[in-house]
């Protein structure tokens, strides 16, 4: 790449890397509630789906985990 790239520094045009390769963005909305839900879900893997335990662990009233989970 530093090659090929024009000046001093490397910009992704000099890497092949165009937006068309890369996927859409998801809103912070969207993206913050995919986190939220595999953080709890694993969180419960690793608790044997209890709820009180879960909850312990992330720090958060177990009614937290509850009405979560009533949304999923």
């Amino acid at each position: 790449a530093i090659i090929l790239a024009d000046g001093s520094l490397i910009g992704a045009a000099d890497l092949d890397l165009v937006d068309a390769d890369l996927p859409p963005l998801q809103s912070l909305a969207d993206a913050r509630e995919d986190f939220q839900r595999q953080y709890i879900l694993q969180a419960l893997a690793r608790n044997g789906g209890n709820r009180t335990k879960t909850a312990q662990e992330l720090d958060v009233d177990p009614r937290t985990i509850y009405r979560y989970l009533e949304k999923v």
